[in-house]
């Protein structure tokens, strides 16, 4: 199975820091109305729509799908998109005010980084 590559995602997140959130948005549906696509590359179109959803709102589909991305995420095993995923979940959490939970959600992605920087740490 053929995956989205990492200068296509890394060229959406450019549109993001370049304030070209339409366009980002458009780049995502492609990725997502493929015939195949793999678990990752779509658990990490969620993670980008919960990113988008932050600044577009509603706040509650950042949320929706920030909840997809740190289930698939975990499931895949990845610890790098469990951060991002928490991270960017958290984030629209505290921007509805559900400030307990976000903050549940962003120990959750600096745990998860904790644990990434301790296995690479040397002894």
């Amino acid at each position: 199975m053929k995956t989205v590559s990492d200068e296509k995602f890394e060229a959406i997140e450019n549109m993001f820091l370049t304030g070209r959130y339409y366009e980002a948005q458009q780049e995502i549906d492609s990725i997502e109305q493929r015939s195949v696509i793999t678990s990752e590359d779509r658990v990490f179109c969620y993670r980008l729509k919960t990113q988008l959803y932050c600044i577009f709102q509603p706040f509650s589909k950042a949320i929706e799908f920030g909840e997809k991305a740190v289930k698939g995420s975990v499931k895949l095993g990845n610890k790098f998109l469990v951060f991002d995923s928490a991270f960017h979940l958290g984030r629209a959490l505290c921007l509805t005010g559900d400030i307990k939970t976000g903050v549940a959600k962003l120990q959750l992605a600096q745990d998860t980084l904790d644990s990434i920087n301790d296995k690479e740490t040397p002894e």
